[in-house]
């Protein structure tokens, strides 16, 4: 008992005396151990993006569509006396959607024009760009703000895999519109606190005014391909209402229907086929002539090489947290047995009375020992918390307290290997 409150006494004048450095190598263990308990989480979550990506788009090319009418069809369609292309058009965009040989979804980024409630600049159009101002706009003495927005098939969340954190999605029902119908609409998480499930919005969509209802708030981090900038996006920001069919056939259907051919085909074909499947379709709807516009091959295939880049990428930024995380913790190994064997140098006379007494080596050195251990519990304890806060899993934390054991084992084997080097004169003073 006496020697235990000996050791402890002994090691308590050495943290007093060298507050500041035990202090540090605390912060640099837990800084340490934070690193590679990170580095292991990021890992998981790398192999599960891996793993959807082979799922979702390993195999598989994305084709953007577009319509290409000439101004004088376009004027042709949009005329009041004629339904014969609009009904070309939706018998065609029907049949995208059903077509089995390949995955169609429409994705149109139009924008909502709001009014009746103020918008902040982030949600606007051009807000990215520094350009936010010119959305914002005076009609009869109101502001009227340029939002940005989507409007998308089903197939898109499904896709996407976007999920809901508020609320509700779209239901079937909500995918078909009648002339004065509030529109559902599902917001970007940002605009959580800003607008609640159930709030009413009053806008312009396609040059009519139209009242929207917010039936759900997406999750945070929740992101959508977008085809045209070949880029992930963020859904953060967006308004996001239904692309829906319609039996009416005035301007504001037509200019719906006309922007909804407007999406991304997702196949694990071959372009010559998509082709095909897509401009035979087109034929059979009767639009052959419309200049229905699918991607050529060759834009296609940056899509593909982006995709398997984003993985390549977030494979590399794994590696370089590994290599970061080694080399802290070698830092912490040789740092630790270091300032220990400092310690061990500093106290070299109370360690010689205490051999010429008769203690052994390993006795003399229990303050230092004990001392290594104290470090790493704490360090491993502030990382521990950390982690618990930060919802890391059970096995990160076991991985840190296995790391802790080793890094302590190996310092003591260190101080251990200097005891025996060291030159024993060096301490009792002398060579007698």
């Amino acid at each position: 008992m006496l020697y235990i409150q000996f050791i402890l006494k002994s090691m308590y004048r050495t943290i007093q005396k060298n507050r500041l450095l035990i202090f540090l190598m605390i912060v640099l263990v837990t800084l340490s151990f934070s690193v590679l308990g990170f580095a292991f989480k990021q890992g998981k979550t790398v192999e599960e993006n891996i793993a959807d990506y082979s799922d979702t788009y390993g195999a598989m090319t994305y084709y953007f569509t577009i319509d290409g009418m000439s101004d004088i069809q376009y004027y042709q369609y949009v005329d009041d006396n004629n339904i014969e292309i609009y009904n070309k058009l939706k018998n065609f965009y029907d049949k995208l959607i059903k077509e089995k040989k390949f995955l169609f979804m429409s994705i149109v980024e139009q924008p909502v024009e709001i009014y009746g409630t103020v918008i902040s600049d982030i949600f606007l159009e051009g807000y990215e760009d520094g350009e936010a101002e010119s959305s914002i706009f005076d009609m009869e003495g109101q502001d009227w703000y340029r939002t940005k927005s989507l409007q998308v098939s089903d197939e898109f969340f499904y896709h996407f895999n976007i999920q809901i954190a508020k609320g509700n999605g779209f239901e079937e029902k909500n995918y078909v519109y009648h002339k004065g119908d509030e529109i559902p609409v599902v917001l970007g998480s940002e605009y959580d606190g800003i607008f609640q499930i159930g709030d009413k919005i009053t806008c312009n969509y396609l040059f009519e005014d139209v009242v929207l209802e917010v039936t759900g708030i997406l999750k945070k981090e929740q992101f959508f391909y977008d085809e045209m900038e070949k880029e992930f996006k963020s859904c953060g920001r967006y308004m996001i209402l239904p692309a829906f069919t319609s039996s009416d056939s005035e301007y504001f259907d037509k200019i719906r229907q006309l922007l909804q051919i407007g999406g991304v085909i997702v196949s694990d074909s071959g372009y010559p086929e998509v082709e095909k499947v897509f401009y035979e379709l087109g034929k059979e709807a009767g639009v052959e002539k419309y200049g229905m516009y699918l991607e050529d091959p060759e834009m296609a295939k940056r899509t593909t090489d982006l995709f398997q880049e984003y993985s390549s990428m977030t494979e590399e930024v794994l590696k370089q947290f590994k290599i970061i995380a080694g080399i802290l913790l070698f830092f912490v190994i040789i740092s630790l047995s270091s300032v220990l064997c400092g310690f061990i140098r500093e106290k070299n006379r109370e360690y010689g009375i205490q051999l010429l007494c008769g203690a052994q080596p390993v006795q003399i050195l229990a303050d230092i020992f004990l001392l290594n251990i104290l470090n790493i519990m704490t360090g491993s304890f502030f990382t521990v918390v950390f982690f618990l806060c930060n919802q890391y899993s059970g096995k990160n934390i076991v991985i840190i307290l296995l790391t802790g054991l080793a890094i302590s084992i190996i310092v003591s084997i260190n101080l251990f290997v200097y005891l025996l080097k060291m030159n024993i004169s060096e301490i009792i003073g002398g060579k007698e």
